[in-house]
């Protein structure tokens, strides 16, 4: 009998079909791994059992009862907790005070006195069940990552959690700690919780799963036994059985013979012994998993990570990059994974942002707030960003025109390469095609591009040749004229 039954489960977006008639079960003590592409729908399926997106059509069975699940107070009331990939951990407080956040133990009937002996001992039974000692007294962000993703795991163990949904809970984790994880999982279900576990790393789902259900553009693909199927099965369910993509000839572009850059031997942590070279008007892309490596390439080549062997060679110049600053300086930019953190400043307006690297490069200290403006409303234009205007404040754009901003700062100090990590990453469709559109044209203008993503599709449409990468190595390089999807995700898929 199954804990979990959702039926022609479909919801969709400003007008667009997200999610076509799921079906999906999980029963009590199964392991049931989630895969598929990116953008296959396996999150939203995730957020409409967690309670976060409402406005859905379909019906969803627990316990067999049917449920409304129209907020997260109601999934967590049912016994439904997600764990998110970025765990959703109150980083100044210690593991006992995440664990019991917003569900405390108190002395007695009158809750003015908090019981810390007995959330404290019970958060040591929970973290015993994962066989790893974690200092319960630091902040969790003291902790390693991995322990924090066991707080998280916790957190909703001491619930009382009926369904556990995981989303890619290994990708920051070593070897070691992915096999602590594994067996801890597989306990936890052999008491009879229910394991939903979303991956990219299909070794995973023959590690720890009983069944594996997989999406496909948002439709049902197929739920198969593990022990009934293989990855190359697994691998034609989540693509399909026929060449999904053909660039077509009459996009092949004239490149130049010139290297704008060369990497030689790079070895960081995280990558061994990558070479790799990219040429001028030339649009590279790097194809693989989260901790294959593939942006760490990014963050060395702008000074970031300390160089532990090999060289950077920029238009036949071998450079030396101590930080971001030097990079900047030697006319390279950086469009990271996460422009909240590490790309705009989120306090500032459009204007401030499109002028703090060029400010930044050329060591200038003042610049005239009409200079600012005029540059603002040149790129507003240029790049279509929806706006009141340059002094609007970034934060409250949307995440699309967020992105434009950023790529407008590298693109107002002019430099030579420019690398992007994850560059389209939860923007829409619009705001999708007007990026890729500036990404061609500064191709066409001489520029080297790098795209990281795990979206194979925007390589396969963008660029000129694809690497592919896994446990911080190159697999294969292909011309685009030989890429094709299903023998990439079987690079980045099987190497994993």
């Amino acid at each position: 009998m199954a804990l979990l039954e959702v039926k022609n489960l479909s919801i969709s977006f400003s007008g667009i079909k997200i999610l076509h008639d799921i079906n999906f079960s999980v029963n009590e003590g199964e392991i049931n791994c989630l895969c598929g592409e990116n953008g296959a729908g396996k999150s939203t399926l995730v957020k409409v059992l967690s309670g976060i997106y409402s406005d859905y059509t379909g019906e969803i069975y627990f316990q067999d009862q049917k449920v409304s699940l129209l907020m997260p107070t109601d999934s967590v009331k049912k016994g439904i907790f997600a764990v998110q990939q970025h765990r959703d951990l109150a980083p100044s407080l210690n593991a006992v005070e995440n664990m019991f956040l917003s569900n405390e133990i108190y002395v007695g009937k009158s809750k003015q006195r908090l019981d810390f002996k007995k959330m404290r001992a019970l958060a040591q039974e929970y973290i015993n069940k994962f066989n790893i000692d974690i200092n319960l007294d630091v902040p969790v962000r003291d902790l390693k990552v991995s322990e924090q993703g066991i707080i998280a795991i916790c957190k909703a163990l001491v619930r009382d959690c009926k369904l556990l949904l995981i989303d890619e809970a290994s990708a920051p984790l070593d070897d070691e700690e992915r096999r602590a994880l594994y067996a801890s999982l597989q306990n936890l279900a052999k008491e009879g919780t229910a394991i939903v576990y979303i991956t990219h790393h299909l070794d995973e789902i023959f590690k720890i799963g009983n069944t594996v259900t997989v999406l496909r553009d948002g439709r049902n693909a197929g739920k198969f036994l593990v022990s009934e199927i293989d990855k190359p099965k697994l691998i034609a369910a989540m693509t399909g059985d026929v060449k999904l993509y053909s660039r077509s000839l009459e996009q092949k572009k004239v490149l130049s013979d010139e290297n704008v850059l060369e990497v030689k031997n790079l070895t960081v942590k995280g990558l061994n012994n990558i070479s790799l070279s990219v040429k001028r008007g030339e649009i590279l892309g790097i194809a693989g998993l989260e901790g294959s490596g593939k942006n760490l390439i990014a963050l060395s080549c702008f000074g970031y990570n300390k160089i532990q062997d090999g060289e950077i060679i920029l238009k036949n110049k071998k450079i030396h990059l101590k930080s971001p600053i030097d990079a900047i300086r030697n006319n390279i930019g950086l469009v990271p994974d996460n422009r909240k953190e590490a790309g705009l400043v989120f306090s500032k307006d459009i204007s401030d942002n499109i002028i703090i690297t060029y400010l930044n490069k050329y060591n200038q200290q003042l610049i005239s707030t009409a200079e600012t403006t005029k540059i603002a409303r040149n790129y507003i234009n240029k790049v279509r960003i929806k706006c009141v205007g340059p002094s609007q404040l970034v934060e409250y754009l949307s995440g699309g025109n967020q992105q434009k901003v950023l790529v407008s700062k590298w693109l107002q100090s002019n430099v030579d390469v420019l690398f992007m990590n994850e560059p389209t990453e939860g923007i829409d469709v619009a705001a999708r095609a007007d990026l890729y559109q500036i990404f061609r044209e500064l191709a066409q203008e001489g520029k080297a591009i790098i795209i990281t993503t795990s979206d194979i599709d925007e390589l396969l449409e963008l660029s000129d040749r694809i690497i592919t990468m896994a446990s911080g190595e190159i697999v294969n390089e292909y011309s685009i004229e030989q890429a094709d999807k299903q023998v990439i995700l079987a690079d980045i898929l099987i190497s994993a």
